[in-house]
């Protein structure tokens, strides 16, 4: 067999998956050969070659076009194909006839939804707009907002048809090319109207500008530049940024329109409500922060199948329930099933920031989260374990779970993650053992006010760049020489472990040569305050308050050159304030009240400007002043334990604490100032 001068083996001569043939069904070329060839014609053309098509002896088939089957299902399909398109005509020329209806009535009702609209007093182009709407709403409550005259989507509508100056040509199905540019369009005065117009005047809504250009540059406290509004690529919305404008009302079931938003910041305003079922539908949406705002109720379970969401922040709202009713079967839409949710064992978040709200539960259904860089989901009312929750997070960097009902072990693991740098895990339950660990990237680990007890283990000392450690508040009943090993610490706190075996303050502190805040607060310190304190040059904080020290204050601790909070009250401490306290020219807080320290405090001393200056100088009608201090802030009474029970260290923990800063947080009190351009550089994507 030959198929235009190449030749097949006989193996190929029969297709194995062709219908059987019948001798009796010949096509229309097999036919015209046979035909030429009782008039004793050839096969061929006038040139004689053998032509596409002319495939073998006259008696065989033309192999691509079997028998009649095929070309009755060719015709079939081509039928179909027809009916399609007669159908699509009917309804564009029906919907067209609809409108011309409504405009020329513009009382009548129209139905859609399951539900009238009275288009009564609507202009003519009001009417066509209200009717598109109408025709293409999911449910009865989008027609009543269409109806209602103060709703945001009624007011977006009356802009669009009377006001605005663009007049977009208004589509007549889902399917027109002016479906998208409308659609955007009103969805964006839509937000206009829920959230404030006043407030979203100065970005240039609602002006007759393309709604691309509705933004403007702000400053932000840091003094860089954000630009805040609506940011487009291409004529599409990519980007809302809306912080700190004061915004209320909630969120829009047209936020859904959006599918091409990557980036929405509404942080800082007085956003209130759920988040609407709609926005399962922003399938581009990767990065959504909320915080600071009034938002309630559970997470939607949307939340864990919109497959390009990575960055979720909505810390210090409202937010209830349990994660396992958000995340706990993680589903997002497969390639082959459209908006089809298909179960998947990876999530694609990579940065959760829940903190400050109302959830509950356990946090077991975190640990399908393999990809999470950021976790922070403190002060909440988590309980439970977290012994197999963070198996899997080998990416995992920052974990925040602070003040919590969390309980159990502190899981060994957790500690020896390849990419954990900070754990925060401050007042919860955990109890048992300190965990042991020996991960070289851990730069911060809080586990205070908890129930850990026992020694602190020697595998401390491996955590080589810990530079922030605090164990107060807790069951400790051993410190290890290893702490000497953590050449870059510089924060190091154990106040508060009573527990402690009683010692004098350890040497190993010398080792540390970048330390600047310590805290040995009611850890069971006795003897002498150690002359070495004097080369602690480097500390800024010292806290000794609630030992046992019996001593005089060492004349070396004018060393102590960068010393600004020092607290050595409540101990047994004798002498005078030493003169050498003068040499502490950054001192800001002195504390040295309920000891047993006598005489006049030197000229030295009281030359500082001090913020804190606490003493036993209480004059009073029964007593006489152990010390005579004439620029103490405060005078105490020994006998008096009521006097400066403060917990200054607490109080001024701010000044040390803040280790790390957190993505796109804003503080309490933050306000974005609009920048007065003389040239109008807003986006002109639109133009």
């Amino acid at each position: 067999m030959s198929w235009i001068g190449v030749n097949f083996p006989d193996v190929l001569r029969k297709d194995p998956y062709a219908d059987e043939e019948d001798p009796n069904d010949m096509n229309l070329h097999t036919v015209d050969l046979e035909h030429r060839q009782e008039h004793g014609e050839h096969p061929t053309n006038a040139a004689g070659a053998v032509s596409v098509g002319d495939v073998g002896q006259p008696s065989q088939r033309f192999r691509h076009i079997k028998n009649r089957k095929y070309m009755r299902r060719l015709y079939i399909a081509l039928a179909a194909l027809a009916c399609i398109f007669i159908f699509s005509s009917m309804v564009r020329l029906s919907t067209k006839q609809s409108g011309k209806s409504d405009n020329d009535n513009t009382s009548n009702a129209i139905t859609g939804s399951g539900k009238d609209l009275d288009l009564s007093g609507a202009s003519s182009r009001l009417s066509q707009l209200l009717t598109f709407l109408h025709e293409n709403a999911e449910d009865s409550s989008e027609t009543a907002d269409l109806e209602n005259a103060s709703s945001s989507q009624r007011l977006a509508a009356e802009w669009m048809a009377d006001s605005d100056a663009l007049q977009l040509e208004i589509p007549e199905t889902r399917f027109d090319e002016v479906y998208h540019p409308f659609i955007q369009r009103y969805s964006t005065v839509v937000l206009a109207f829920a959230w404030g117009v006043n407030k979203l005047l100065p970005l240039g809504f609602l002006s007759d500008e393309h709604e691309c250009n509705w933004n403007a540059d702000f400053q932000r406290p840091d003094t860089s530049i954000l630009k805040q509004g609506i940011i487009c690529e291409k004529k599409q919305v990519v980007k809302i940024v809306l912080q700190t404008l004061g915004l209320s009302g909630s969120i829009p079931r047209e936020i859904g329109h959006f599918r091409a938003v990557q980036h929405m910041h509404l942080d800082g305003n007085e956003l209130t409500g759920r988040l609407p079922q709609m926005m399962h539908r922003m399938q581009s949406l990767s990065e959504l922060t909320m915080t600071r705002n009034l938002f309630s109720g559970q997470l939607p379970s949307f939340m864990a199948q919109m497959a390009s969401l990575r960055h979720i922040e909505i810390s210090k709202n409202l937010f209830s329930g349990e994660l396992a009713k958000t995340f706990g079967g993680m589903k997002v839409p497969g390639e082959e099933t459209g908006d089809t949710a298909v179960d998947i064992t990876v999530s694609p978040i990579h940065v959760l920031a829940i903190d400050n709200n109302l959830f509950h539960g356990p946090l077991h259904a975190l640990s399908s989260m393999t990809l999470l860089e950021e976790l922070f989901v403190n002060n909440n009312d988590f309980t439970g374990h977290i012994a197999d929750t963070f198996v899997n997070t080998s990416q995992l960097a920052i974990l925040l779970a602070g003040e919590n009902k969390l309980s159990g072990k502190v899981p060994d693991k957790l500690l020896e993650l390849p990419s954990l740098s900070i754990v925060d895990l401050h007042s919860n339950q955990f109890g048992d053992s300190h965990p042991h660990g020996n991960s070289s990237v851990l730069k911060y680990l809080d586990l205070s006010d908890n129930l850990i007890e026992g020694p602190v283990p020697r595998s401390i000392g491996q955590h080589r760049n810990l530079a922030y450690l605090d164990l107060s508040r807790n069951r400790l009943t051993e410190l290890p020489p290893t702490f000497g090993k953590l050449k870059n610490l510089q924060f190091l706190f154990l106040s508060h472990n009573p527990t402690l075996e009683a010692g004098i303050l350890p040497e190993w502190l010398l080792e540390l040569n970048v330390l600047s805040s310590v805290s040995f607060k009611n850890t069971a310190r006795i003897g002498n305050l150690p002359e070495w304190l004097g080369h602690l040059s480097q500390l800024t904080m010292l806290d000794l308050e609630l030992n046992s020290f019996n001593s005089s204050i060492p004349i070396s601790i004018a060393g102590m050159e960068s010393m600004e909070f020092l607290f050595l009250n409540r101990n047994e401490l004798t002498g005078g304030v030493p003169d050498a306290i003068g040499n502490l020219t950054n001192l800001k807080l002195l504390n040295v009240d309920h000891n047993s320290l006598t005489g006049l405090v030197p000229g030295s001393v009281c030359a500082h400007d001090f913020e804190v200056f606490i003493a036993d100088c209480y004059i009073g009608n029964d007593t006489q002043p152990l010390i005579e201090c004439a620029c103490c802030t405060k005078c105490c009474k020994t006998t008096v334990d009521a006097c400066n029970t403060r917990d200054w260290s607490t109080e001024y923990g701010d000044d040390w604490g803040n280790y790390f800063q957190r993505y796109n947080i804003i503080e309490d009190g933050d306000v974005y100032e609009l920048v007065d351009n003389v040239e109008d550089d807003r986006n002109n994507d639109g133009n």
